[in-house]
């Protein structure tokens, strides 16, 4: 949810929108703010993937993508470098064609993370 402003004059965000902390930086800002956060959101992590075949270059993912991890000229077809995406969902929003979505990245190396302990 990108931020927006409350009828009071006050901002209103999501803590989520702060992906590249990660839900333990999620979540301490949002205590710090006193907001809760969503629990029905998923902790899987996802990358934006974009159909080429089908990608017209309307550059609108492109300006959307706050981490510039979109590529790709006007009129061109673009790509997602995928290390660099944190997966912030905003291109999938701007994209007016229905070719980017968004998909389970697959663990590697870099990205693996032993499980979290069970809570008795």
């Amino acid at each position: 949810m990108p931020p927006s402003r409350r009828s009071n004059g006050s901002w209103s965000f999501s803590a989520k929108l702060l992906s590249p902390g990660g839900n333990a930086l999620a979540s301490s800002i949002a205590s710090f703010l006193g907001v809760e956060l969503d629990s029905n959101s998923s902790s899987i992590p996802v990358v934006a993937y974009i159909d080429e075949a089908n990608c017209s270059g309307c550059t609108r993912c492109f300006k959307a993508c706050p981490f510039d991890a979109i590529v790709g000229a006007s009129k061109q077809m673009h790509t997602v470098i995928s290390q660099v995406c944190t997966g912030c969902r905003l291109c999938e929003k701007a994209c007016s064609q229905g070719c980017l979505s968004m998909q389970e990245q697959a663990e590697q190396l870099n990205t693996w993370q032993w499980p979290k302990p069970k809570i008795a």
